[in-house]
């Protein structure tokens, strides 16, 4: 037959499928007359081809299967987990573009293009695939460069940037692959993605709804909806989210582990337990899975179970600062501080920008009395998180405890300027100023202390005190407690 395909297979046998009009060839064997560079290679059958017309030909893959696949689910999960992994979640990308949707989208041969071209993106897919993010950046720039108006190469460079940690150069060419091809629901997913890199909530929140919008199952996304709404706090949001991709995957273990740290959060324990068991069992090398499960069986007491997750976390992942840091915080609890203090130390070396790293080390060494070095961490704190109330509470005792009363005063009213309600910061701050004879500041720290919380017993010592010091008597000071309601009888 004049219009059979004239290739080989790898049989030996002539091809019996038709060829494509003007060609020698079928489609899926056309890539063979640009064949000259490719090597036999028993992977070759398993590759797939897509040719939208006669005119428009795919170019073909060069290379072994095994080096141009793209990577499985559980893969991506393990790529995600280094660039996203927090103290309680993690982020799900979509997998990036393949080769065959590349060929696709430039809608070119190898012929047409250049063989250097195709080699270039074969390169590209090959360095993102085995995480050799700088060299894969170098490569999809390049082709970028070269095609400027083809989304799934932005894309491609917007994962590469994003697993380096550039939130703001992924958010660039993420914007650029939506901007270019607005209905590809995954681009949106991984431009929420950046933005969230980039704390900007809000923003991540609209990409995602938007990917929802045109995809509503995807399941990656709504478990990145769930971990927006969580580091907003909401906590209901999240958990709704969390349900949702489970039930669009049941298998997504970072769904089910994301799922154990909202209900935590909201102090439904034994689900949360339960949560992260089904994401373990799902894929026991889930290091965030044993870090969050490790948590909650703190928070239940049993430190000991804790301890052999928040490990099996570090085996899993060695690098695993917030693992680190969360078994830190459980062997200070069991008061093992030098071993505490030697993970919160290893944490700060993997991640010295941890911010709670350096004030959980701060919380040890001030147990150990070296108030000093305690000083220097909850300083570094502040340095890295500004907005913390309760570190300048701990800088400022600190202070208070080595008689620097000027820099703890200063300390502490920076705390009840960040919380207003922080009864504990004005309990504080009077004591200091009790100690400078600054009375009448003293009096009126204590009963705002008091009038947040009317039960706060120390704080009414301390206003008695304050006030006979201000030479009041024993009558005057039982009339001001007994005429203000919501404080209460004198405290004597």
């Amino acid at each position: 037959m004049e219009d059979q395909c004239q290739a080989i297979t790898d049989k030996g046998e002539r091809c019996k499928r038709k060829a494509l009009p003007n060609e020698k060839y079928c489609r899926g064997h056309l890539y063979l007359k640009f064949g000259e560079t490719r090597k036999k290679s028993p992977f070759y059958k398993k590759l797939s081809f897509l040719i939208p017309t006669a005119l428009t030909i795919i170019f073909g893959i060069w290379g072994a299967y095994h080096v141009l696949r793209q990577p499985t689910k559980e893969e991506m999960h393990e790529i995600v987990g280094e660039a996203f992994r927090t103290k309680l979640q993690e982020i799900g990308i979509s997998l990036p573009k393949t080769y065959e949707e590349i060929g696709k989208a430039i809608g070119k041969s190898c012929i047409e293009v250049g063989q250097a071209v195709c080699n270039k993106i074969k390169t590209a897919i090959e360095d993102l695939e085995n995480k050799r993010y700088l060299q894969a950046e170098t490569s999809y720039k390049t082709l970028v460069d070269i095609f400027p108006d083809v989304s799934e190469l932005r894309f491609n460079l917007a994962l590469a940037y994003l697993y380096q940690g550039k939130m703001k150069e992924s958010v660039k060419e993420a914007r650029e692959a939506v901007r270019i091809k607005p209905e590809d629901a995954e681009a949106h997913n991984g431009l929420g993605a950046a933005l969230l890199g980039q704390g900007k909530f809000e923003e991540g929140i609209k990409e995602f709804r938007r990917a929802l919008l045109i995809d509503p199952d995807l399941a990656l996304t709504h478990n990145n909806l769930g971990v927006a709404f969580y580091r907003q706090g909401k906590f209901k949001e999240a958990t709704k989210a969390f349900r949702r991709a489970i039930e669009i995957e049941t298998d997504l273990a970072c769904a089910h582990s994301n799922l154990g740290a909202a209900l935590k959060a909201q102090v439904e324990l034994e689900e949360a337990v339960n949560a992260c068991k089904e994401a373990i069992r799902i894929d026991p090398d889930n290091a965030v899975a044993h870090n969050n499960l490790g948590n909650t069986l703190a928070d239940q007491g049993k430190l000991d179970e804790a301890i052999k997750e928040l490990r099996q976390a570090i085996k899993l992942s060695p690098d695993y600062a917030e693992a680190h840091n969360n078994l830190g915080t459980v062997l200070a609890k069991q008061a093992k501080l030098d071993q505490a203090i030697t993970e919160y130390r290893v944490a700060i070396r993997i991640k010295p920008d941890l911010a709670e790293a350096h004030d959980d080390l701060g919380h040890a060494l001030a147990r150990k009395g070296k108030l000093d070095d305690a000083i220097k961490q909850w300083r570094e704190t502040i340095r890295l998180k500004p907005n913390d109330a309760e570190v300048y509470y701990n800088l400022g005792t600190a202070l208070y405890k080595q008689d620097k009363l000027d820099e703890g005063i200063k300390a502490m009213r920076e705390a009840v300027r960040i919380d207003s309600n922080y009864a504990e910061a004005y309990n504080n701050l009077g004591s200091a100023l009790a100690r400078q004879d600054s009375l009448d500041q003293a009096v009126e720290a204590f009963r705002e202390a008091i009038r947040l919380r009317p039960d706060y017993a120390e704080a009414r010592l301390n206003l008695e005190k304050a006030m006979k010091m201000q030479g009041k008597s024993d009558g005057e000071i039982k009339e001001y407690f007994e005429s203000n309601s919501g404080v209460g009888d004198s405290p004597r």
